[in-house]
């Protein structure tokens, strides 16, 4: 009867493992972003004055929770 309980113990402890390694996956997953590469966005159009305006496609599939900035920073130097 012991190594029946300990079989039993094992079986649940491995099962809330996984289910817990499941539950990291999809919650990792559900927060994931798109990295985008170099040609993947086309700036069709700007308007240089005051305000600025541009326009712009995606050429790539994105994730609803992408975030695209946009600034006319210059890069800054470390």
């Amino acid at each position: 009867m012991k190594h029946i309980s300990k079989i039993a113990i094992v079986i649940i402890t491995m099962k809330n493992i996984i289910t817990l390694i499941a539950f990291f996956l999809v919650f990792n997953l559900s927060y994931s972003q798109t990295t985008l590469a170099a040609g993947e966005i086309a700036i069709t159009g700007f308007n240089a004055d005051n305000p600025d305006q541009f326009t712009f496609v995606l050429l790539t599939d994105i994730t609803a929770t992408t975030e695209i900035k946009f600034t006319d920073n210059g890069q800054q130097t470390i």
